[in-house]
């Protein structure tokens, strides 16, 4: 009887060594495509979910300011939809170089999201092998916040598209060469493009600058003016998106720190964010395979390639980890308002703490590398199913389908009566993907000193700030119930976003459910009083 037959434990985990050791060298034989592979899997993916998924209310802000013709028109709308500009232009360009449509509108994000993954590689490269800098990638780019939000007509990920371009810039700049100009020629870019993405832009930079500067002047003793005046440069921006920002605070901000209602207070809940922030399937495979009673070896079973990682990129890594809690105890002050995608930044720093550290772990140096590999590539595979099975599962969900972005109580309405959505989130895609003949009788009601007291306002106000940008009519609450004594009601989405059936039933208005389906209800509205003859 062999030695694996006596013991199969030892079989299996050998097994499993042979089979990452197999993996490990493909990688290395051919990195470049191995690269290329996985990032065309996630941009397949991406671009399969941005054709076929409808888009959802911010993202039609960032489309109908885009679209606007002039950009001073830009301007005076942006603050309300509290982005700096950089979004819009890259949407604007992408609308007229590919047409109108969902892709088209969500391609700079694409982009930005793809070449973040590469960014991450290139960091993590320097002073990893190609394993750990492609473990880090799929880390990065798998992740629940960075994933949804690659097909998502925001500024997340060019944001953290730009933090990683900083990173890496920062990253060669700081070892002087003859490349010193470029590295720090794209150092300012990259803060640039941040604080041009998003007004937290200047922290998701200097989070990292702080601790990773810091460390530098304790190993030099002295200040790098180069790299200083490489950060002023990229800071620059700030006298224009400033200004925004304020503007933005005073149509927003200030009714948000006023609320007592508000349902996006900064909250302790919101560390959980960072569940979203990493990618499980390649950490969990990697934790699984580290618990395994592994054969103790005193040497590396193959090379790595791996050199030491400075003290002062260990630390910027470790800062940008942190945002997530830091623009938290930022915003409990300054704009009590958050959502845990405005750190996202934080899944960068995740990255590389994951392809540097992991293969440092005591006691799975010797097998590190063919563990990574293994967990890299099965969780390619994951993806790659389920990109097939996204594409060819359903034939008939290939395109987009305009009827599934709009509720089929609308679509079934009886004829003859208008019909007011509750839900300003909810309005704006029911309308724009409605057809013509049901468009015309959609309308929203607004009335914003009723809705600042709702625990979601923003929606209406938004609406109310930009409608010289939205090609959708919005009414006033008073004077239309004043006007029409009948219509129908949607009542659809988060609880949180419908007030006007409550506030309709509570003046006495008679509201009955004429129509149900899941959550959401249509009602024919009738006022309290008798017609007049």
């Amino acid at each position: 009887m062999n030695a694996a037959s006596a013991n199969p434990p030892v079989g299996i985990l050998a097994w499993l060594v042979g089979l990452g050791m197999r993996a490990q060298q493909s990688i290395q034989r051919h990195e470049r495509r191995c690269l290329f592979v996985t990032l065309a899997i996630f941009a397949l993916l991406t671009a399969h979910h941005a054709c076929t998924t409808p888009l959802w209310f911010d993202e039609f802000f960032t489309f109908f300011i885009s679209r606007l013709p002039s950009l001073p028109q830009m301007l005076r709308v942006i603050p309300a939809d509290g982005q700096p500009p950089l979004q819009y232009l890259l949407t604007r360009l992408s609308l007229l170089l590919f047409g109108q449509s969902e892709f088209a509108i969500r391609l700079p994000e694409i982009l930005a999201y793809i070449a973040a993954g590469l960014l991450t590689y290139r960091i993590v490269r320097r002073h990893g092998s190609s394993v750990q800098a492609l473990f880090a990638t799929v880390t990065l780019l798998g992740s629940y916040v960075d994933f949804e939000h690659a097909f998502m007509a925001r500024p997340y990920s060019l944001l953290l598209a730009f933090t990683a371009l900083a990173f890496l810039c920062w990253q060669h700049a700081a070892v002087t060469g003859r490349r010193l100009i470029p590295a720090l020629c794209g150092l300012a870019l990259g803060i640039a493009g941040a604080v041009l993405s998003h007004h937290f832009g200047v922290l998701c930079a200097g989070i990292f600058l702080l601790p990773g500067e810091a460390a530098r002047l304790c190993q030099r003793r002295r200040l790098d003016l180069w790299m200083a005046a490489a950060i002023l440069a990229g800071l620059s921006p700030l006298a224009f998106t400033l200004p925004l920002a304020h503007q933005s605070s005073r149509d927003l901000g200030q009714a948000i720190l006023h609320s007592s209602t508000f349902w996006a207070k900064p909250s302790p809940l919101h560390l959980l964010g960072y569940v979203g922030m990493i990618a499980w399937p390649p950490i969990c495979l990697f934790a699984l395979f580290a618990f395994l009673p592994w054969p103790q070896r005193k040497t590396p079973i193959s090379s790595s390639s791996t050199v030491p990682v400075p003290a002062y990129e260990w630390a910027a890594a470790v800062g940008l980890s942190l945002l997530l809690p830091v623009l938290l105890v930022i915003s409990s002050f300054e704009t009590g308002y958050f959502i845990s995608r405005y750190a996202i930044s934080s899944s960068l720093g995740l990255a590389l703490l994951s392809g540097w550290a992991l293969p440092r772990l005591p006691g799975l140096r010797a097998v590190a590398q063919p563990l990574l590999a293994l967990s890299t590539l099965a969780s390619l595979l994951f993806v790659g199913i389920f990109l097939l099975w996204a594409q060819f599962a359903d034939p008939a969900q290939r395109g987009l389908k305009d009827a599934n972005a709009v509720s089929p109580l609308l679509l079934n309405a009886p004829e003859g009566l208008p019909i007011v959505i509750a839900s300003a989130f909810d309005y704006v895609p029911d309308w724009w993907y409605a057809p013509p003949s049901l468009r015309e009788r959609l309308v929203y009601l607004a009335d914003p000193p009723y809705a600042a007291r709702q625990a979601d306002f923003l929606p209406e106000f938004t609406l109310i700030l930009d409608r010289q940008a939205i090609p959708m009519p919005v009414s006033n609450y008073a004077d239309y119930t004043a006007a029409h004594p009948r219509f129908l009601l949607l009542r659809s989405g988060l609880v949180r976003l419908n007030w006007t059936d409550t506030r309709l039933a509570n003046s006495g208005w008679h509201l009955t459910p004429i129509a149900k389906s899941g959550s959401d209800i249509l009602y024919q509205v009738d006022h309290p009083l008798p017609l007049s003859p």
